[in-house]
């Protein structure tokens, strides 16, 4: 009984460190806005759509039809970029779905 006991609980403590990894998830899209320390990103858009919807305040995007993948990502180099830049980021962990999404990026590079 004992032996059960240990072996469940070890089984318990595997499950939980392994839930704990942050998943890393790639995207790509073009940079709306630039605050200190978080980007606002369209996700998956064309230039052409960039052109579009640059100018747009949040509020007006989320009333676009179809609606485009808005993500504000922390980061703390936010410095580097510029309204306009096309970007492929690497997120760490889950987005907390809202409208816009919330996520923390681990790395942000822009395209040349």
């Amino acid at each position: 009984m004992k032996k059960f006991k240990i072996i469940t609980f070890m089984i318990l403590i595997f499950l939980i460190i392994a839930g704990c990894g942050e998943e890393e998830t790639e995207t790509e899209g073009y940079i709306l806005k630039v605050e200190e320390e978080r980007v606002l990103l369209a996700e998956n858009i064309s230039f052409k759509e960039y052109t579009e919807m640059k100018d747009l305040s949040v509020d007006e995007l989320t009333f676009l039809e179809p609606v485009p993948n808005l993500i504000y990502l922390s980061y703390n180099k936010t410095g580097d970029f510029k309204k306009g830049d096309k970007v492929s980021v690497t997120i760490l962990g889950n987005e907390l779905t809202s409208l816009p999404a919330h996520a923390k990026a681990s790395k942000i590079k822009k395209f040349e």
